[in-house]
């Protein structure tokens, strides 16, 4: 359960590293609301300051918690993308292939 100011820790971190997240967003297009509370199955935005990647685990108590990486399925469709798609390669979401 989320409550604000609750200290979790990073799967890819220190052990016995904790982080505090002072804030969570619920996102519903382009209106945004502070939560003060989420329950399992909410989906709430955390600021990430870089520190965060699709595929992380954030975990309350001292017990590390990590998943298998997302898997990697072969691509079906190609496209040529001319927009810049920095963010969603650093993220995972999308991979790039280049001819060599």
């Amino acid at each position: 359960m989320y409550r604000k100011g609750i200290k979790v820790g990073h799967s890819q971190s220190k052990a016995n590293k904790h982080y505090t997240l002072a804030q969570a967003w619920a996102l519903f297009g382009s209106d945004q609301s502070l939560i003060v509370e989420a329950y399992p199955g909410d989906v709430i935005g955390i600021n990430n300051s870089g520190n965060n990647a699709i595929g992380d685990t954030l975990y309350t108590g001292n017990q590390k918690v990590g998943f298998a990486c997302i898997p990697l399925f072969s691509v079906e469709i190609f496209t040529d993308i001319q927009a810049p798609i920095a963010q969603f390669l650093d993220e995972g979401a999308v991979q790039a292939l280049q001819l060599r």
